[in-house]
Protein backbone atom coordinates (compact mmCIF):
# COMPACT_ATOMS: atom_id res chain seq x y z
CA UNK A 1 0.00 0.00 0.00
CA UNK A 2 1.29 3.31 -0.76
CA UNK A 3 2.05 5.60 1.92
CA UNK A 4 2.59 9.38 2.18
CA UNK A 5 5.60 11.35 3.49
CA UNK A 6 6.81 15.26 3.59
CA UNK A 7 9.18 16.11 1.14
CA UNK A 8 10.30 18.80 -1.04
CA UNK A 9 7.60 19.96 -3.82
CA UNK A 10 7.91 22.71 -6.44
CA UNK A 11 5.04 24.91 -7.62
CA UNK A 12 5.41 25.07 -11.67
CA UNK A 13 2.81 26.23 -14.18
CA UNK A 14 0.66 23.19 -15.62
CA UNK A 15 1.23 23.48 -19.94
CA UNK A 16 -2.08 21.46 -20.26
CA UNK A 17 -4.81 20.07 -18.39
CA UNK A 18 -3.29 17.27 -16.19
CA UNK A 19 -6.23 16.43 -13.99
CA UNK A 20 -6.08 12.90 -15.12
CA UNK A 21 -2.49 12.77 -14.18
CA UNK A 22 -1.34 12.66 -10.45
CA UNK A 23 0.95 10.71 -9.19
CA UNK A 24 2.61 10.82 -12.89
CA UNK A 25 5.98 11.93 -13.73
CA UNK A 26 6.64 15.37 -15.29
CA UNK A 27 9.25 17.44 -17.23
CA UNK A 28 9.37 21.31 -17.65
CA UNK A 29 7.86 21.54 -21.41
CA UNK A 30 10.13 23.36 -23.86
CA UNK A 31 10.29 24.43 -27.48
CA UNK A 32 11.35 20.50 -28.23
CA UNK A 33 8.61 19.00 -26.70
CA UNK A 34 6.51 21.03 -28.70
CA UNK A 35 4.85 22.83 -25.37
CA UNK A 36 5.80 26.60 -23.91
CA UNK A 37 8.72 26.53 -21.95
CA UNK A 38 9.06 26.53 -18.60
CA UNK A 39 5.33 24.78 -18.07
CA UNK A 40 5.07 21.31 -16.61
CA UNK A 41 4.20 18.78 -18.91
CA UNK A 42 4.01 14.48 -18.11
CA UNK A 43 6.46 12.88 -20.18
CA UNK A 44 6.05 11.06 -22.98
CA UNK A 45 8.81 9.16 -24.37
CA UNK A 46 10.61 6.64 -22.11
CA UNK A 47 13.15 8.06 -20.36
CA UNK A 48 12.67 11.27 -20.50
CA UNK A 49 14.26 13.72 -18.18
CA UNK A 50 12.05 13.86 -15.16
CA UNK A 51 11.80 16.49 -12.92
CA UNK A 52 9.40 15.15 -10.20
CA UNK A 53 6.15 12.98 -9.44
CA UNK A 54 2.50 15.39 -9.95
CA UNK A 55 0.93 15.61 -6.50
CA UNK A 56 -2.11 17.38 -7.79
CA UNK A 57 -4.92 17.80 -10.44
CA UNK A 58 -4.56 20.78 -12.07
CA UNK A 59 -7.32 21.23 -14.15
CA UNK A 60 -6.25 23.23 -17.05
CA UNK A 61 -3.03 24.94 -18.68
CA UNK A 62 -1.99 27.60 -16.70
CA UNK A 63 -2.77 26.30 -13.34
CA UNK A 64 -0.42 25.61 -10.37
CA UNK A 65 0.88 21.80 -10.88
CA UNK A 66 3.03 20.78 -7.57
CA UNK A 67 5.76 18.61 -8.09
CA UNK A 68 7.47 16.39 -5.59
CA UNK A 69 11.23 17.14 -6.71
CA UNK A 70 12.54 14.95 -3.40
CA UNK A 71 11.45 12.75 -1.08
CA UNK A 72 8.76 9.89 -0.39
CA UNK A 73 5.56 10.14 -3.09
CA UNK A 74 3.03 8.32 -4.39
CA UNK A 75 3.10 6.60 -8.02
CA UNK A 76 1.53 4.60 -10.39
CA UNK A 77 3.05 1.80 -11.79
CA UNK A 78 3.14 1.24 -15.84
CA UNK A 79 4.65 -2.55 -14.95
CA UNK A 80 5.32 -4.70 -11.81
CA UNK A 81 7.87 -2.74 -9.50
CA UNK A 82 9.14 -4.76 -6.27
CA UNK A 83 10.69 -2.63 -3.36
CA UNK A 84 14.26 -1.58 -3.95
CA UNK A 85 13.77 -1.20 -7.69
CA UNK A 86 15.60 1.63 -9.41
CA UNK A 87 12.76 3.49 -11.42
CA UNK A 88 11.98 5.48 -14.68
CA UNK A 89 9.60 6.82 -16.91
CA UNK A 90 7.58 5.31 -20.18
CA UNK A 91 6.10 6.88 -22.46
CA UNK A 92 2.65 7.88 -20.36
CA UNK A 93 4.38 9.06 -17.57
CA UNK A 94 4.08 5.86 -15.49
CA UNK A 95 7.05 4.61 -13.35
CA UNK A 96 9.03 1.58 -14.54
CA UNK A 97 11.87 -0.48 -13.34
CA UNK A 98 14.97 0.42 -15.34
CA UNK A 99 18.64 1.86 -14.46
CA UNK A 100 19.47 3.68 -17.76
CA UNK A 101 18.80 7.10 -18.90
CA UNK A 102 16.98 9.24 -16.28
CA UNK A 103 16.41 7.61 -13.07
CA UNK A 104 13.51 8.84 -10.82
CA UNK A 105 14.16 7.07 -7.67
CA UNK A 106 13.82 3.63 -6.04
CA UNK A 107 10.43 1.61 -5.00
CA UNK A 108 9.75 1.81 -1.42
CA UNK A 109 6.60 -0.65 -1.87
CA UNK A 110 5.81 -2.49 -4.80
CA UNK A 111 2.14 -3.23 -6.86
CA UNK A 112 1.34 -4.60 -10.09
CA UNK A 113 1.10 -2.94 -13.31
CA UNK A 114 -1.54 0.50 -12.81
CA UNK A 115 -1.06 -0.13 -9.23
CA UNK A 116 -0.17 2.84 -6.58
CA UNK A 117 3.12 2.32 -4.84
CA UNK A 118 5.47 4.24 -2.75
CA UNK A 119 8.73 5.56 -4.07
CA UNK A 120 11.76 7.59 -3.02
CA UNK A 121 11.79 10.46 -5.71
CA UNK A 122 15.78 11.22 -6.54
CA UNK A 123 16.12 12.26 -9.68
CA UNK A 124 19.50 11.80 -11.60
CA UNK A 125 20.99 10.17 -14.45
CA UNK A 126 22.09 7.15 -14.86
CA UNK A 127 25.72 6.28 -15.20
CA UNK A 128 25.22 2.39 -16.28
Amino acid sequence: MAEFADGIDYTLVAAADLSGMQYRGVLVASAANGSTSGRTLVCSQAGDPVIGVLQNKPSAAGRPARVRGWGESKAIAGGPVTAGDILRVNAAGFFVTGNSGYVAGTALTGCASGGLFSMAVHIGQATA
